[in-house]
Parts: C-alpha cells; sequence; structure tokens
C-alpha cells in the first residue's frame, strides 16, 4: 500500500526526494490499486471560493510513504477547478488541481507534468455521492477496455485533514485524471485545438465508438464539434484525428441530482437516452453492434466486480446498461433510436 499525505511545515531534500521518485509513484496511472492520501490544508478556504465562484491557489504538504524507507515530503498547491462543479447549488467540495512547485525536484512525482486533476466528492457530507464519484471513475475504466485511446484514472481515498473550523477530518474516495497534455504524449501524439470540427474530419471508426458509448452511458453533455469534453489527438499527421472523451458526470447512468436553472425556478436535471451520432444506415454501424455485444460479458463483470461500489449502485448501473442492449440488438428500436433518431 501507498500512502500519500500533505503536510503543512515540513521542508524536504531535494536530493532524498529525487532518489525515491521513480520507484514510488512517478507511474502512478500504471498502476490499479487504490492509494491512500491525507490532505492537511485550509478547506473552509476552498469552501470559501465555491461560494463565491473562484478560484485560488492555497499552500499545502504532500507526505509520501513507503513499506519499505522513510516518507518524502513536498511543498503543494491545491485549487478549485471546473466549471459546474464549482456552482454551490450543486457542490460545496470542488475538484482540485495538484500542483507540484517548479524549484522542486520531485514535481512530477504523479506523472511527468506539473500538475494532475483530482475529481472529489462535491458533496462532502452525502453519502450517494461517494456512489456517483465512484460510478464516474468506473465509466473511464470501462471506456479504456473499449479503446485504445483513453485517459488514465487512479483511485484514492483522502483524508481531508482541515487546518479551519467547519470540519475536522473528513475520508473520502477521489480519482486522479491524467493530464491531457500527458495522454497525448503517451501515445506520441499531438493535441488538436479546434471550435469547429466537420465529421467527416475524425477517425470514423472512434466516432462511432464515442457515439456509441456516451449513448450507452446517457450522456448528452459532449460535443465533437466543438471539442467539448472530447480531447482530439493526431497520430499521424496523414491521418485523422482521435477524439477521446472525458468528463462523464452529467450521465444518465449515474443520476447525479444537479440543479439548473428553468422558467419555474432551479430544477433537478433528468438525462435522457438521446443519440447524438449521425449515421444513415444499420450498414455503417454494423461493426459496432458486434463491437459492443462482443465486449457485453467483460463490462459487465467489470461493474459486477467494482465492490468499492454499492450493490445497489451496481444493480442499477447494469440496469442501464441492460436497456442499452436491449436496443442495440432489438431491429425496430434501433432503427428508431439510432438510425432515424427524431
Amino acid at each position: 500500500m501507498i500512502w500519500i499525505s500533505a503536510f503543512a511545515d515540513f521542508q524536504a531534500p531535494n536530493q532524498y526526494i529525487q532518489e525515491k521518485t521513480d520507484s514510488l509513484l512517478e507511474n502512478i496511472f500504471q498502476g490499479e490499486s487504490t492509494i491512500d492520501l491525507s490532505l492537511y490544508a485550509n478547506f473552509d478556504s476552498i469552501i470559501e471560493d465555491v461560494s463565491v465562484l473562484r478560484s485560488n491557489s492555497r499552500p499545502a504538504r504532500l507526505k509520501v510513504y513507503s513499506k519499505t524507507g522513510p516518507a518524502i515530503m513536498l511543498p503543494v498547491q491545491i485549487e478549485s477547478r471546473g466549471n459546474f462543479r464549482m456552482k454551490p447549488e450543486n457542490c460545496n467540495f470542488p475538484p482540485l488541481k495538484l500542483s507540484f512547485l517548479k524549484e522542486n525536484d520531485n514535481r512530477r512525482i504523479f506523472v511527468k507534468n506539473n500538475s494532475v486533476k483530482l475529481v472529489n466528492q462535491c458533496q462532502l457530507f452525502q453519502h450517494n455521492y461517494e456512489a456517483y464519484l465512484l460510478q464516474e471513475y468506473l465509466i473511464y475504466k470501462i471506456y479504456s477496455s473499449l479503446s485504445e485511446y483513453s485517459f488514465r484514472v487512479r483511485l484514492l481515498k483522502i483524508s481531508y485533514i482541515n487546518e479551519g473550523f467547519l470540519f475536522d477530518t473528513l475520508t473520502r474516495y477521489s480519482f486522479a485524471l491524467e493530464p491531457p497534455k500527458e495522454m497525448a504524449k503517451r501515445y506520441k501524439a499531438k493535441r488538436v485545438n479546434s471550435n469547429n470540427v466537420a465529421m467527416n474530419e475524425i477517425d470514423f471508426w472512434h466516432y462511432k465508438l464515442v457515439s456509441f458509448f456516451e449513448y450507452m452511458i446517457m450522456n448528452n453533455d459532449w460535443s465533437i464539434a466543438i471539442c467539448h469534453n472530447i480531447e482530439l489527438i493526431q497520430l499521424d499527421p496523414d491521418k485523422p484525428p482521435v477524439p477521446v472523451p472525458f468528463d462523464f458526470d452529467w450521465s444518465g447512468i449515474i443520476k447525479v441530482p444537479y440543479s439548473v436553472p428553468s422558467a419555474s425556478g432551479m430544477k433537478i436535471i433528468q438525462p435522457e437516452r438521446s443519440f447524438k451520432g449521425d449515421f444513415k444506415s444499420r450498414r455503417q454501424v454494423k461493426d459496432m453492434i458486434h463491437f459492443f455485444n462482443s465486449k457485453r460479458g467483460e463490462i459487465y463483470s467489470m461493474v459486477s466486480e467494482f465492490k468499492e461500489l454499492d450493490g445497489t449502485y451496481r444493480v442499477a448501473f447494469l440496469k442501464t446498461l441492460n436497456d442499452y442492449y436491449n436496443i442495440l440488438n432489438a431491429y425496430f428500436p434501433f432503427n428508431r433510436n439510432i438510425i432515424h433518431k427524431q
């Protein structure tokens, strides 16, 4: 087991840090086991940032434990990030960015980058939000099993040790999300930044894969054309870019009760299954039907064996998957919902 904590008042010698980096966490996203992490900071300030929709960098210290040697401690910065999950009507605790100080030789302890995104339980005192976070993590893992091009994630269990007054210590699940720059570098690819992408300019297989995957999880919060919750990577200058999806918290398979403005006031989002791909015939997507059917057992096993998620939520997750496969494998519902969608 690997333990990490952020500690407020320790300065570690850079030489010692550098000696231990490679053997501990430099390749954090290659592992599967949950990493225990403790973060010491003034979380009152982070929560206040959410209440006024601002993001400020806050000091902390990172302490890394090894089973065989003494601890490593690092100064870091944490700051709130995100858009929708920064709104106080939806979350009281935001996603965080953990940044390593440039003067620190071990700033790449998580990835070969200066920072890493943490996706956190956004309502600290509501147990069902733990299930929402775990399901979003599971969605990333499922997509990784379907595509050779995906974001890597690593499950964490964080003890937030508050130096303020709103709470003392809370332990919650979180996960680290691979930075886009690091993901592209891993594939030896170039990131494509565009807000006006034509579908005929995209790798057709992965366009179909993303369309069917997002339909499976009931997520409508994405767009390849404007690169919304989609990262485009160019693997070969002579070939079309590949879309890589991320940010799945609006998925209907999770059912997070987010609120949005309406004519009658705030209302809870009710995601519907809506196919956003554009295909003219069943022949165009016949290979995708076979592909998802070939992966059905593997996907179901990943859900069933993910014991960190309560059994009630696993059953509901599987039921939503069943609904998807019922449409996928029935001629008339498939044509009505996917080919001739209204």
